[in-house]
């Protein structure tokens, strides 16, 4: 994932040259597709509706399925702060 050239965050995106990527969050056993984009605290969080799965985002899907009202946002289309 790191290409060499930029800084490596912990969570193994290259914030340097690799400002978002595709994952998946799985909430209630359904696979919802989002656009991962690096944030200045933290991940920003935005509903997709194709492609393929992408990286796996377990602590953002524990997230989600403790908290409803940010689950949603996220499928009402809004960008969702984590």
């Amino acid at each position: 994932m790191n290409s060499g050239n930029g800084k490596v965050s912990p969570t193994g995106l290259d914030t340097q040259n690799q400002m978002q990527d595709t994952a998946y969050v799985t909430v209630n056993s359904k696979n919802i597709l989002v656009l991962r984009r690096v944030a200045k605290y933290g991940f920003k969080l935005r509903l997709r509706k194709s492609g393929y799965l992408g990286e796996y985002l377990s602590d953002e899907s524990e997230f989600l399925e403790n908290s409803p009202s940010h689950l949603i946002e996220l499928l009402s289309g809004k960008t969702i702060y984590l």
